[in-house]
């Protein structure tokens, strides 16, 4: 509180002392997008195609011998080009956004990944194969052709004469300044199928110095060692990807080569990102700059970086819960398999991933009105309203700002409260304090772990309440333009409090509804008896069982089926002469339910005891 109140008092008893809205804003690949150096950007509405507004005699190469008079138009000398750098990395991935985040990709403003698609669907085929039981890492090469910048821009003859809020209307309110380009081409190796034991070696070999120099030296934390024994226990798949050049199938040779050879690896996207050039590059990253800058009004630009925090962090929550959503839909998918205590469990679950879900989406809507709230009193021409918005979208905004066209939303929310072992809602007051930075990101829950459905339908009506109250004051404001007195509109600020319990219950939810234990035992003939030697294998929880048919590895053709009579466990053995020489390789059961549904278990590859 202390804090608060003192950070209040600096904001607003020293507005004069705060200086422009300078800041230039930095961006990640966005796939699919019509980005290009000089066009209109608004990270609000990312997938917008602004028109043409800008003009310029050329671009330069910054960091080249004569960047700044070629920006300057001080001479017509181009400068020289700088070389193209490349660069190699080796890196574990552990998730989706660790892949997005190794290659750049601004996900949250994606029309494939972010919250604004209008859609659920979020996951790339390619990118399944990174699992929580799998390991997963990329080798990963970048070639550089260096950050370029416009020359002279200025606007379209005509579009001065529009008025601020009519040109950033058509224009979108900054512009792209500079570019990087680039061309990105990566290898993700994913191993699945492995028991615990191996799976825990590899991890500590890719956890301890798993980084190019160690990995390309001799030993048994060498890249091959660590390979070898991923091909040697599980499955691998990999898949490649591209950014800029001239795609995947120049790189069909990775996909060919040996796991193994690091070397060979290496070499191949080393040559494909090489023999690339700028023409063929993508925007790999780029940079924005307020539109007023071009018009002398500087005071107008937006500083949205806050946004772009807060809704990359939150964004790659939602991804999260989405995922952990398939796990608890699976098994009330399949209900009449699974014990009903646990669809129960799954299915309240699932409600309180759906309702986290609405409420992150709402709260980064709110998040991205209050910016949209801001940029308009920004643009409506009052100097020291806009020294009070570049404040807010900075900094925070409290209930006493003196601001003619601000306020800070006054809707009482909602709050939990814990009276008699039962969760009950009571009113509170709006809080003084409405941030536009970070905000916590979990929630204080009780001991026993994610909180009710209540609890999270309190907060996401909550915001609800606050975004309603924004667009109410946004409609009124806008009916009384031209007016002396115009209403005030209202800022809810950038605030989550986000359930990550939820998570870990998510991920303690079964993937089958029976339980499987095995092992394999060599034939042998000595004292004090022969075996015959075979695959054992046990299933726990297996009344709705109906038959297991085993395969080896990929092979459409069983080497053993077993019909099961509906009891509660089940032991299964394939002797050693129905193996055959699958010992070698990894097994592959299909259980087949009592309701028809098909179950597969992989097996990792097979060794004695």
């Amino acid at each position: 509180m202390t804090s608060k109140m003192c950070l209040r008092s600096v904001l607003f008893a020293l507005p004069l002392l705060i200086p422009g809205h300078a800041f230039a804003e930095s961006y990640g690949y966005i796939p699919s997008s019509s980005v290009y150096l000089g066009s209109g950007f608004s990270p609000l509405a990312p997938q917008t195609n602004y028109p043409a507004c800008l003009k310029a005699t050329g671009e330069c190469q910054m960091g080249a011998s004569g960047a700044l008079a070629c920006i300057n138009e001080i001479t017509d000398a181009n400068g020289t080009s700088l070389g193209v750098s490349t660069t190699f990395k080796v890196k574990q991935i552990e998730s989706k956004y660790d892949f997005f985040r190794e290659v750049n990709i601004q996900a949250s403003l994606s029309g494939s990944y972010g919250p604004f698609s209008g859609s659920a669907s979020f996951s790339s085929y390619s990118l399944d194969d990174i699992k929580e039981n799998s390991l997963t890492w990329v080798i990963l090469a970048k070639s550089s052709y260096g950050s370029f910048a416009l020359r002279n821009p200025t606007l379209q003859v005509g579009l001065n004469k529009l008025k601020v809020l009519d040109l950033v209307g058509k224009c979108g309110s900054n512009y792209v300044s500079s570019v990087d380009r680039g061309v990105i081409a990566a290898a993700l190796f994913s191993v699945y199928n492995l028991d615990e034991r191996h799976r825990r070696e590899l991890q500590a070999k890719m956890s301890v110095g798993f980084s190019t120099a160690a990995i390309e030296a001799d030993g048994k934390g060498s890249f091959s060692d660590v390979m070898k024994t991923a091909l040697q226990y599980g499955t691998m798949t990999i898949n490649v990807f591209t950014i800029g050049g001239e795609g995947a199938p120049g790189l069909s040779e990775a996909i060919k080569a040996s796991p193994t050879d690091l070397k060979s690896i290496k070499e191949i996207l080393a040559n494909y990102v090489s023999k690339q050039d700028a023409a063929k590059s993508a925007i790999v990253s780029f940079r924005t700059t307020g539109l007023g800058k071009l018009i002398d009004r500087p005071d107008i630009d937006p500083d949205q970086s806050y946004f772009v925090y807060f809704l990359e962090d939150k964004n790659e929550l939602r991804l999260k819960f989405l995922e952990s959503a398939k796990r608890a839909s699976f098994i009330i998918e399949r209900k009449d398999d699974f014990d009903s205590g646990l669809v129960n469990l799954a299915q309240e679950v699932l409600d309180k991933i759906e309702c986290e879900v609405k409420y992150i989406e709402t709260a980064i809507q709110a998040c991205r009105m209050s910016f949209e709230q801001t940029n308009a009193v920004l643009l409506d021409g009052d100097l020291e309203d806009d020294i009070a918005a570049g404040i807010s979208q900075r900094y925070a905004m409290t209930k006493d700002s003196k601001s003619r066209r601000m306020e800070v939303c006054s809707t009482a929310d909602a709050a939990t409260k814990e009276v008699g072992g039962a969760m009950s809602a009571a009113p509170i007051s709006a809080a003084p304090l409405k941030t536009f930075g970070w905000a916590r990101s979990q929630i204080n829950v009780p001991v026993r772990g994610a909180a009710s459905i209540d609890e999270c339908s309190i907060r996401t009506q909550n915001v609800q309440r606050r975004l309603t109250a924004m667009i109410e004051s946004a409609l009124a404001s806008n009916a009384a333009r031209g007016q002396k007195q115009r209403p005030k509109v209202c800022i809810s600020g950038c605030e989550a409090e986000v359930d990550l319990a939820l998570l870990s219950s998510a991920a303690k939810l079964p993937k089958l509804p029976f339980e499987v234990s095995y092992w394999f035992e060599p034939a042998t003939a000595s004292f004090p008896g022969a075996t015959a030697g075979g695959l054992y294998i046990t299933l726990k929880s297996a009344r709705n069982v109906k038959m297991v048919r085993a395969y080896v590895d990929q092979e459409f053709a069983a080497f053993g089926a077993r019909v099961h009579d509906g009891s509660s466990n089940l032991g299964l053995y394939f002797s050693s002469d129905e193996l055959k020489d699958v010992s070698s390789s990894p097994v592959r059961l299909e259980v087949e339910s009592t309701g028809g549904q098909i179950y597969t278990v992989d097996l990792p590859k097979l060794k004695p005891i």
